[in-house]
């Protein structure tokens, strides 16, 4: 029986918040303003959510959200 690539990131929901992280890591790479960082913080956040609770699918959202408004205050620029 052979598995199709919805169906394993459907039992593998934290390999979806991965690809964030990479897609926001990129994405950071070429702006460097530090708010596409704080996405690929929140998406880390919202796998290892996903990873540890997967049945609890509206909990790694939410997660991910907290995280990035935490990583927005901490990693935002300083005004002299």
């Amino acid at each position: 029986m052979s598995m199709h690539l919805q169906d394993w990131f459907g039992q593998n929901i934290w390999a979806l918040w991965l690809t964030g992280v990479v897609l926001s890591l990129m994405i950071e790479l070429l702006q460097r303003d530090r708010r596409a960082l704080a996405a690929a913080g929140g998406c880390a956040i919202g796998a290892v959510v996903a990873a540890i609770a997967p049945a609890a699918w509206w909990l790694a959202p939410i997660g991910a959200v907290v995280a990035v408004a935490a990583f927005w205050m901490i990693l935002r620029p300083r005004r002299a």
